[in-house]
């Protein structure tokens, strides 16, 4: 059972960081304060239930597996954060961000496939 840290949230939405990868998050936001306001931006937006595919959407072929989009058609910060999502019974939505990955291409790699279908196997206990 894996860990997170809950960073932001509302009455039905809570967005959480995976706690094993969260130094790595902190580094990225503390180096770039784009990426950080960006981040911020989207996160607010997908609390107040602003869901649009341009921010944030399911990754096709995964259970779980939702990306947040950070600075789409951006040349050379074409960045997404990748997410585990899970609805309680009470239907609360815990978005967890898992990975950060700068996209450079319209496929996804193999090597980043091959983590997708790792973190879709992630469980998290909520509460």
């Amino acid at each position: 059972m894996r860990e997170y840290v809950k960073i932001l949230e509302s009455e039905k939405r809570k967005i959480c960081i995976d706690k094993e990868n969260y130094p790595i998050f902190i580094n990225a936001f503390e180096s770039d304060e784009k990426l950080k306001d960006k981040f911020r931006q989207r996160a607010d937006a997908i609390l107040r239930g602003f869901i649009k595919k341009d921010i944030y959407e399911k990754v096709k072929g995964y259970k779980t597996i939702w990306e947040i989009k950070l600075f789409k058609q951006s040349k050379g910060r074409n960045y997404r954060f990748y997410c585990k999502q899970i609805e309680t019974k009470e239907k609360t939505v815990y978005i967890i961000v898992v990975d950060l990955f700068k996209k450079q291409s319209q496929d996804i790699p193999k090597h980043i496939k091959k983590k997708l279908k790792k973190i879709d196997q992630y469980e998290y206990k909520t509460q």
